[in-house]
């Protein structure tokens, strides 16, 4: 299988492929040189959606009062790459300068639309996000947010000798938590066995990286960034760990990070970054979520943040403190749903007592079944256990996420049970 991840969200409707050879890098970034042209680096910007490219920012890196003409410019240049892919420029009158961008022969992307409102597409498997753009909306974004996926370097060069931006460089992610690895020597690659997220649910998944762009400390447990790069293909790296423990806070969706180092708790960023071979129960939502439902704040163990190079959250692994964590989360649920009973409507029930129906009784003791099964086998990892905490987590319920999607946040128990009617 091989995962094309280049496509991103920023200026996403305008991709296509260059003549890669005619670019080169200097060793610490600071020059490039793009079809016999030198362009030396002026700003590296992190990308962040809630703040976008100052006035003053502008002022300094850009020519011109208008900022969407000024990126549309460089656009229309054939000077913006991604992963070092060029972004298919407009030609004099307007139209784009490709039609399709195929790639080892996969199109990954395709131009397509009515008259005036032409808009790229792309392989909605190879990225989270499946909805094209049209050239204008495009620059506006990128102007105004540096488009919607955080945590990732934009570079703004200009021509030797000048002073502003002409050329734009910045580099697209995906991640994955990786659940096997197996090095083949004959061919020179290490496949790395993950799990993607589907319709379906969570299915394993493989990538092939040629040993050389393989990172020698990537372990079972780890997330890893994956990069395509048009020069140097697919490259796998081993994500930044970072130990500590979240912490509660008012806003019960968003606790705090307090690292192991630090003295201090301190919010963190999210972001929007591509997390296609991540389960679920690694993402920072649902982890969260587990931890909440559970009560795993009061659980002393640290668990392992897994951040991009920019220090943008990923997700979370408990490591060797999971099997702990779920054998206090089922006393935990045990604990809120000892009183609970089952009715079909509640009114056999007294008005001071808790009901559910059978149905959602059922999953839930299923699901605490299969949680206490997991702690006695043997041959259960420290991922198996992170796993069945979100999924018990899921069953025993939260009433924090009543009026929320079912699918995505689902009730359990907490958030379905009801007093019963039944008079004294």
């Amino acid at each position: 299988m091989k995962l094309v991840v280049f496509l991103g969200v920023m200026l996403v409707s305008i991709f296509a492929l260059a003549a890669c050879s005619t670019n080169s890098s200097s060793s610490k970034s600071k020059t490039t040189t793009i079809n016999g042209t030198k362009y030396t680096l002026l700003k590296t910007l992190v990308a962040n959606r809630d703040k976008g490219l100052t006035d003053s920012d502008y002022n300094d890196y850009f020519s011109g009062d208008d900022s969407s003409a000024a990126i549309m410019a460089i656009v229309s240049a054939g000077n913006v790459y991604v992963n070092g892919y060029q972004i298919p420029y407009l030609t004099d009158d307007g139209t784009a300068s490709t039609e399709e961008l195929v790639v080892d022969g996969q199109k990954m992307m395709w131009l397509d639309g009515g008259a005036g409102y032409e808009t790229w597409y792309w392989d909605a498997q190879k990225m989270w996000q499946g909805s094209g753009r049209d050239l204008t909306t495009t620059a506006y974004d990128f102007t105004i947010n540096l488009g919607y996926r955080e945590g990732e370097a934009v570079k703004l060069y200009a021509k030797e000798g000048e002073n502003t931006a002409s050329l734009i460089e910045f580099t697209v992610i995906n991640t994955a938590l990786v659940t096997g690895l197996d090095t083949d020597s004959s061919s020179d690659t290490v496949t790395v066995t993950t799990t993607s997220e589907t319709d379906d649910g969570d299915v394993t998944a493989t990538v092939d990286v040629a040993s050389d762009q393989f990172d020698s400390d990537i372990a079972i447990g780890d997330i890893v960034i994956l990069t395509d790069d048009a020069d140097k293909g697919l490259s796998a790296k081993k994500a930044t760990a970072v130990t500590g423990k979240l912490v509660e806070t008012d806003d019960i969706k968003n606790p705090q990070w307090l690292a192991t180092d630090s003295d201090k708790a301190v919010d963190f960023s999210d972001g929007l970054i591509d997390r296609s071979h991540v389960p679920e129960y690694a993402r920072n939502t649902q982890f969260i979520r587990g931890q909440r439902r559970l009560n795993l704040y009061d659980y002393d163990a640290d668990v392992t943040m897994w951040q991009t190079s920019t220090g943008y959250s990923i997700g979370f692994t408990r490591g060797d403190a999971a099997k702990g964590a779920l054998e206090y989360g089922i006393n935990y649920a045990e604990s809120q749903t000892s009183e609970i009973v089952v009715s079909t409507d509640g009114s056999d029930v007294s008005s001071d007592t808790y009901w559910v129906t059978q149905d959602i009784w059922d999953t839930y003791q299923t699901e605490l079944t299969t949680a206490k099964a997991l702690l006695e086998d043997s041959s259960a990892t420290n991922l198996d256990y992170d796993a069945e905490i979100l999924n018990l987590a899921n069953a025993l319920g939260g009433t924090e996420d009543v009026g929320q999607d079912f699918v995505q946040n689902p009730l359990g128990v907490i958030g379905s049970m009801q007093k019963g009617t039944k008079s004294s």
